[in-house]
């Protein structure tokens, strides 16, 4: 992951800075590193805060256990209440990463994509145990050594949050869902104007741009 970022961006009526907007990058951030890297080296407290298909989802499936290449962009379009929480819609631009595989860098370009998140206040402070382990239990080895890694990576690779952003929530990540009004597609033109209308697969010699995180995640966030 530490060849790859995240570039963030949100509707005039949403922002990326408070506690809804720094759990919404934090929950998908965390979900894509735990697809590529495994949960247990994902971002602090995302373990204990996921749902469980999810969890499992996480540690059975390899297939995305290869080295990330490249910038994905996200615009969070909007959150809304829910009856024990709030849930937030997002839009997606992948087309500029890929997975190295052997000697090739794969990509799946097409247009952006809308997807949601769903947080639930959970009742407890702490979460579920994992394994048969609390969050508490853990806390002083929970991904430290990883986070701490590339948090101090050089400008533009991965930047990943020191602290538990999930205490108190339970997270769900959502698939593609319909883009019914085009807003997502539109926006993901903006970031990425060449991006094919249908999506296709490529692999290229060369890894795409990695651009520097935004906002990132500065040392003690």
């Amino acid at each position: 992951m530490a060849n790859a970022t995240l570039v963030w961006s949100a509707e005039s009526t949403a922002t990326l800075d408070d506690e809804r907007g720094t759990l919404t990058r934090a929950a998908y951030e965390a979900h894509l590193v735990a697809m590529v890297a495994g949960v247990d080296r994902s971002y602090p407290g995302y373990r204990y805060a996921v749902e469980r298909s999810l969890l499992n989802l996480y540690r059975e499936n390899t297939a995305w256990r290869f080295p990330l290449f490249g910038t994905e962009f996200g615009h969070v379009l909007s959150t809304g209440d829910t009856a024990d929480g709030f849930v937030a819609t997002v839009c997606l631009q992948s087309s500029g990463i890929a997975r190295l595989i052997d000697d090739g860098y794969f990509r799946t370009i097409g247009p952006g994509y809308r997807t949601q998140i769903e947080f639930t206040k959970v009742l407890s402070p702490e979460p579920m145990a994992v394994d048969g382990e609390s969050r508490s239990t853990t806390a002083n080895r929970d991904n430290s050594d990883d986070v701490m890694a590339t948090s101090l990576a050089p400008p533009g690779t991965w930047s990943a949050p020191l602290d538990d952003h999930f205490g108190g929530w339970r997270v769900s990540i959502g698939g593609v869902i319909d883009d019914q009004d085009g807003i997502c597609e539109t926006w993901g033109r903006r970031v990425v104007p060449d991006a094919p209308v249908i999506p296709e697969e490529v692999t290229v010699d060369v890894p795409p741009e990695t651009l520097p995180a935004f906002p990132g995640w500065p040392r003690g966030s």
